[in-house]
């Protein structure tokens, strides 16, 4: 599935007020997660910038955001690879 996208997708002629609290709920719950995710990868991450020598942003890329956008999106995690 298209993961929070599918009513979009799926549905022909969707109420525009739809979109509204669909992406409203998409937003938040992506925020929240991005949050809580690095929270719990902060030690990784860090170990990836002072020992690896890794941007700090390509480690919060890479252990965070693409994770959390591909779960919670679902068309990102298969149209990227993530």
């Amino acid at each position: 599935g298209w993961g929070y996208l599918d009513p979009l997708v799926t549905d022909p002629l969707p109420n525009p007020a739809h979109y509204h609290i669909l992406l409203h709920h998409i937003c938040k719950d992506e925020c929240e997660e991005i949050v809580s995710k690095t929270l719990k990868n902060i030690v990784n991450m860090t170990w990836d910038v002072y020992r690896d020598a890794k941007p700090f942003e390509q480690s919060c890329a890479d252990r965070v955001v693409r994770q959390v956008e591909s779960e919670i999106l679902g068309c990102c995690g298969r149209s990227c690879g993530w």
